[in-house]
């Protein structure tokens, strides 16, 4: 009787075991991903967003980053009312690729990665990563936070 019940139970704890569970979902978070995800998700709601706001509500960008842009933004009105930057300074320019970008290079001690345009491989546009807490952050892109001698060359 001992023997079924301990059968019994291990059964039990088998079956419950083998249960397929449902995976987890595997969020990749190499500078490149994070990196490559931002420009590309900029860049499908580039139509329809107020850059400023866009980028405060991205969760993946630092304070630094939010302050500077918005300082940009806030300083071209003020210099030119009504007319702002008039371009725009993500992507430091005021054309860009259709399609999005994919990585063309990237150095993780420096922070600094380099995508190109799919559709328009001579369009560079230069991202700043920095670790925060344990992740990987934006901290500038195009122009913003982004040294001259870092930034993509405008032809």
């Amino acid at each position: 009787m001992k023997v079924t019940k301990l059968a019994f139970v291990l059964m039990i704890l088998l079956f419950i075991g083998c249960q397929s569970k449902p995976k987890k979902e595997i969020v990749k978070t190499s500078p490149e991903t994070i990196g490559l995800n931002f420009i590309n998700d900029y860049m499908r709601n580039i139509e329809n967003l107020d850059f400023v706001e866009w980028i405060e509500k991205y969760p993946r960008t630092t304070k630094s980053f939010k302050l500077e842009i918005k300082r940009l933004v806030d300083e071209a009105e003020k210099e030119a009312p009504g007319y702002g930057l008039g371009f725009d300074p993500i992507l430091d320019a005021q054309d860009y690729p259709d399609k999005g970008f994919n990585l063309k290079s990237i150095d993780t001690v420096a922070g600094y990665m380099s995508v190109i345009g799919r559709d328009w491989e001579s369009f560079v546009v230069t991202i700043k990563l920095t670790r925060e807490n344990s992740k990987w952050m934006i901290d500038g892109c195009g122009m913003v936070n982004i040294p001259m001698e870092k930034q993509a060359s405008r032809d």
